[in-house]
């Protein structure tokens, strides 16, 4: 599968595991800019194995992982580390802190690795939560 223009990220006969055991195997799939992907399965089917490596938190045992055409792990380390700001992640097991509000909690990581003002800061937060369907929520404290 050739990455083509218009399609952000690339997965090439993606091979992904641990040690000893190979959890995804021969995976091609292409995911557009812009879009909001649901990744769905069963429990240890390799969902998180899955966007542990989209994100580049692991490396491919085989195959390739492309963004804009370019293969993800064969970037100079400035391209790789600027690119991996813009993801956000969203723990299932609802890894949030619970003296920060769902907002604060959002805007965290980001305000960690910027220099952006508060207010800019809230208004991102306030974006993003808005994507999911949580805006009301913003405030709110986790339980």
């Amino acid at each position: 599968m050739e990455a083509r223009a218009g399609w952000d990220i690339c997965l090439e006969h993606l091979q992904a595991g641990y040690p000893g055991r190979v959890v995804l195997h021969d995976i091609s799939a292409q995911f557009p800019s812009g879009a909001i992907t649901a990744v769905l399965g069963e429990s240890g089917c390799g969902k998180s194995t899955l966007l542990r490596h989209l994100i580049g938190l692991s490396r491919p045992m085989a195959g390739k992982i492309l963004y804009g055409g370019r293969d993800f792990f064969d970037l100079p380390q400035a391209y790789f580390r600027r690119i991996r700001r813009r993801f956000g992640v969203l723990f299932q097991d609802g890894a949030l802190l619970g003296s920060l509000t769902l907002a604060e909690n959002v805007a965290l990581p980001l305000g960690e690795h910027t220099k952006l003002p508060a207010a800019l800061l809230r208004e991102t937060a306030m974006r993003t939560l808005e994507l999911v369907g949580l805006r009301d929520f913003a405030d709110y404290y986790p339980h």
